[in-house]
């Protein structure tokens, strides 16, 4: 009986140590994605505000930005078979 018991208590506090694995990797996670970085930027705000007129924002050319058409698959699940 007292294997058994011993057995118990082994089994529990692996489990409690998995879960507290598994909880920190996963704040890991989540903090590394909602960092922010900050530049910082030299040129003082009434200089830009004067370059920027009203004539130059007009014929201001669109900047190209990135395709996220194709999203990329974290994990790749194997096709079901069919019955």
């Amino acid at each position: 009986m007292s294997q058994f018991r011993r057995f118990i208590q082994v089994s529990l506090i692996g489990t409690v140590f998995l879960c507290f694995l598994a909880a920190w990797r996963r704040s890991a996670k989540s903090r590394a994605a909602g960092t922010i970085i900050k530049h910082p930027v030299a040129t003082p705000a009434n200089d830009v505000l004067q370059y920027w007129t009203a004539d130059k924002m007009r014929h201001a050319k669109a900047t190209n930005l990135p395709k996220t058409d194709a999203l990329e698959r974290g994990k790749q699940h194997p096709p079901t078979p069919r019955p």
